[in-house]
């Protein structure tokens, strides 16, 4: 079984919580009376995953991700938390879930995250390109969780083959994996100020950045920043190589800021015209012209709107169930012969054939900073360099028209959007749901905790069933799959309920962190009962 490389840590029989710290975190050891250390997952420079196992919950095992060493700036910090509180807040299932996060004995931080088992995408393109139909397939799962994160308020900027995690299909017939988007920890907020980042600096990964990134304009950078990173993913899935190449990441950015990547039609044979002018229009310099979203863009490489379900083809030798995707249809596109292999070098880290989430540190991330270059070898170090100017670019390809009812209106009664996620300084502060106004004094709640309901809250009766077996879930205890189904339901609809059903579990959880996350998101007259059963359960959310 691998270790940190403290066998005496794990060779000592343990026979109960003890004080331990990051260093020293070994198989046998528990974190907060809850997770009994099982195995090392993966190490990297700046941090490390581990498995482990719920001591009441037989059966459900977790990944506990530690920043470790010299990973303790206040800034990485920082993001680290925030990373935790996106993941949670938004609650997508095309995005990894983040269930506590918590500091070990020694002030060392670490997360909570549900355990994945497969390979990220950047495993899979060392392998060659991918078909067409594959790469539409899990192109339209990406899209729809960065669409709910855009929605929020939330631009990914650091989206890359290695952020995208791909697990085993689920379902009977299902013949493509299951995404999991991973690392919101660089993440920009739109209209937060709590997380402060120079103009001049410039973060992301260098073939996967926007122009107005690698230029380090930090003020032009939003949701299209992410449209082009998921066309430069998309262009280098379908020909196994990236769209940007070069000796070092100055080289790169190069490319990135001034030079049109070879066009996909001249590196894969049989690809359609719509794929070819939807990965372009991603992939335009000047981001006023760039295709304009998430939405537009999946629309256009599939055939199909991204709020349409996601149809695959039967498996071998059974007929299909319903129309692929438009584009799907066509016959696997035949890539030319290139570097695909060197396009991801094997990472010097420690990844096991089952892997879960990587060690923060692989990213191979820079950061742009000064004058001087400093190109470091190990992952996750920071690279510094002075911020390239501006360089012309050239006429871009117009990008397609929206299609008709891409932002729907949402029904009446129903929950407005909750408010962009501002860090930890800021969550606090984030405006609530806008309801009247709270009578003076709460009403007392009833016996038995039961869900705040308002009447005017109009939900989908799909929605209403989810949350009714979420409350029973709660009921009996199973706080942990109660917040999962809840969860589930803010995919199809953002409700008061579900926020103060999950708040109340999280309470019970003893997580007050995240109860107090997603509290901003009750609305007010019902934020009372929610505060009242919290406190029924030892936690102290601060009032209303």
């Amino acid at each position: 079984m691998p270790t940190d490389g403290n066998s005496d840590a794990s060779d000592v029989p343990v026979t109960g919580p003890r004080p331990f710290f990051a260093e020293s975190l070994a198989p046998g050891l528990v974190v907060a009376d809850t997770y009994e250390i099982t195995r090392l997952i993966g190490r990297g420079g700046m941090g490390a995953v581990w498995e482990a196992k719920h001591l009441r919950l037989p059966g459900r095992l977790v990944a506990i991700k530690v920043l470790l060493g010299g990973a303790g700036s206040e800034e990485v910090l920082a993001r680290f938390r925030r990373e935790a509180e996106i993941a949670s807040r938004l609650g997508h299932p095309h995005i990894v879930d983040v269930f506590d996060f918590n500091t070990l004995p020694d002030g060392t931080p670490y997360q909570v995250l549900e355990r994945l088992v497969g390979e990220s995408l950047g495993e899979r393109l060392r392998r060659g390109p991918m078909p067409l139909a594959e790469t539409v397939a899990l192109v339209r799962q990406v899209g729809s969780a960065l669409a709910a994160a855009h929605r929020e308020g939330v631009v990914h900027r650091d989206l890359k083959p290695e952020n995208i995690f791909l697990t085993p299909p689920v379902g009977e017939g299902q013949l493509y994996p299951r995404v999991k988007i991973l690392d919101f920890g660089i993440s920009k907020i739109r209209g937060a100020h709590s997380f402060k980042t120079q103009e001049s600096v410039v973060m992301g990964t260098p073939q996967y950045m926007s122009p107005e990134q690698a230029s380090g304009r930090n003020q032009e950078v939003d949701h299209r920043t992410d449209v082009f990173a998921l066309g430069a993913i998309v262009y280098e899935m379908l020909s196994g190589q990236p769209a940007f190449q070069g000796e070092n990441p100055l080289a790169v950015m190069v490319q990135v800021i001034q030079v049109e990547p070879t066009p996909l039609a001249a590196l894969v044979k049989d690809v359609p015209e719509p794929v070819l002018a939807a990965v372009a229009s991603a992939l335009t310099k000047p981001w006023q012209a760039r295709c304009p979203d998430v939405a537009t863009f999946v629309n256009a490489l599939s055939g199909r709107p991204l709020d349409a379900p996601t149809l695959e083809p039967a498996a071998a030798g059974a007929p299909p169930s319903a129309p692929v995707d438009a584009w799907a249809v066509t016959a696997a596109p035949k890539a030319a012969p290139g570097p695909a292999a060197a396009a991801h070098p094997p990472s010097s880290s420690p990844t096991p054939t089952s892997s879960s989430l990587r060690a923060e540190g692989r990213s191979g991330r820079i950061v742009l900073l000064g004058t001087a270059l400093a190109v470091a070898v190990s992952a996750g170090a920071f690279f510094g360099f002075q911020a390239l100017s501006r360089a012309p670019v050239p006429n871009p390809i117009p990008a397609p028209a929206p299609p008709e009812g891409a932002e729907p209106t949402p029904p009446e009664g129903a929950e407005p959007a909750p408010p962009a996620l501002a860090g930890p300084e800021a969550a606090a502060q984030a405006a609530p749901v806008a309801t009247p106004e709270p009578p003076a004094e709460p009403p007392s709640p009833r016996r038995g905790d039961k869900a705040p309901r308002r009447p005017r809250e109009a939900l989908p009766e799909a929605v209403v069933t989810r949350l009714d077996e979420a409350e029973a879930l709660l009921s009996a205890g199973q706080t942990r799959e109660a917040i999962r189904v809840a969860k589930q339901t803010l995919y199809e609809r953002k409700s008061s309920r579900a926020f103060a059903l999950i708040a109340r579990a999280a309470c019970r959880e003893g997580d007050l962190t995240n109860a107090r996350a997603y509290l901003q998101n009750v609305a007010r007259a019902d934020r009372g009962l929610v505060v009242a059963a919290c406190a029924r359960a030892g936690m102290d959310l601060g009032g209303p």
